[in-house]
Order: structure tokens, then sequence, then C-alpha cells
């Protein structure tokens, strides 16, 4: 098992309660199995939760960079949950 600990950005920074947020997954997990998780304990800690495609649409990044959609999790790590921007 790994442990990932999120900081949530952006719109999801609403969905933050001041504890972390904090995950258990398989080792090998995927980012889209991450991002299942994620809105899976979102939803289980706000029920008013609807921000799914929010999280599917969001970067993932560690302390160093934005991570692909094909990174497998091998180990504990920080992430951050980086939604889109609107801009020019």
């Amino acid at each position: 098992m790994i442990t990932l600990t999120f900081c949530l950005f952006g719109a999801l920074r609403q969905f933050d309660a001041g504890a972390p947020l904090i995950l258990k997954l398989t080792e090998g997990a995927n980012i889209a199995e991450v991002q299942h998780a994620l809105c899976t304990e979102l939803a289980t800690r706000h029920p008013n939760f609807n921000q799914q495609a929010l999280v599917a649409e969001s970067a993932i990044a560690n302390e160093t960079e934005i991570l692909r959609g094909d990174y497998h999790f091998t180990h504990d790590a920080q992430l951050a949950i980086l939604p889109p921007v609107c801009g020019g």
C-alpha cells in the first residue's frame, strides 16, 4: 500500500476541510485510479460534492512535475490537484 497526501487548489479548495486529504492505494495505481479514489473520498467527506468532472480534468503534480496520464504510483507522495484555469 502507498499513502498519497493531497493539497487542493482552485475550485476544489472549497472541499479542503482543514484536515489532510490522505488516500491509501495499492502500489502501481495510475492517475485515473487516483482521481476516482479522490472523488470517492471527497464525496464521503462532503455529501454535496459534485465536481467529479473537474477532478477528471485537473492535473496531478508531485513536488517536481505535473504527472502524465500513464504515471503509476510506486511510493508515498505529496500531491497537488491543479484544476484547469481560464484566461489568456
